[in-house]
């Protein structure tokens, strides 16, 4: 795909996307959605070479056909760009506050026996991507907060934190369903 722009931030948007593919944080989805961010600036502020609050509170509008969801991954590049661009001092535009989905009801779900084993062997397979910081804390962290969550003899609270080392074991925190099916003792839920 293309990252020609016509508007009159072409060069910026340019600059934002070299930047985000630098940082290994761009993706086609919002390259597309970026490109229908730059037809919105070339109507609505032709020739204008500074993003303008105004073109931005129009593109982040909610439309009536349109999930928040929606709205949110169609909006996320141009927001991206207007803290970019207010970081380096090109605007001083600032992407208005997402409006959220009201609370549905929710029913809980009742995981079955196979589900959690599947869900932690998930877990213990997480592959870091391209070795990022980020990527390598989560298959490390995921694991045992998950774990932390789903264990039944402890209330997952603050006070988790201010036990010592030397008080907390995993086989004391292993829920006793899943030990017996486990082909791996050591790790409290498999």
């Amino acid at each position: 795909m293309s990252d020609r722009y016509e508007s009159g931030l072409a060069e910026q948007l340019a600059a934002f996307v070299r930047h985000r593919r630098a940082a290994g944080s761009w993706n086609a989805s919002y390259a597309e959605n970026l490109r229908y961010f730059d037809r919105h600036c070339t109507l609505s502020d032709p020739g204008g070479g500074r993003l303008a609050q105004r073109t931005l509170d129009e593109w982040c509008r909610m439309r009536g056909t349109e999930a928040p969801a929606s709205c949110y991954m169609r909006t996320m590049p141009a927001r991206l760009f207007a803290d970019y661009a207010r970081e380096r001092g090109l605007s001083d535009a600032v992407p208005p506050k997402m409006a959220y989905v009201k609370g549905l009801d929710y029913v809980p779900h009742a995981f079955t026996d196979d589900e959690l084993a599947r869900f932690f062997a998930a877990c213990d397979s997480i592959v870091p991507y391209m070795n990022r910081r980020a990527s390598l804390v989560r298959k490390v962290t995921c694991p045992a907060f998950f774990r932390l969550l789903y264990t039944p003899c402890r209330r997952c609270s603050w006070e988790w934190f201010d036990l010592p080392a030397s008080s907390s074991s995993l086989s004391t925190i292993c829920h006793p369903r899943l030990k017996a099916k486990t082909s791996f003792p050591s790790r409290a839920v498999s």
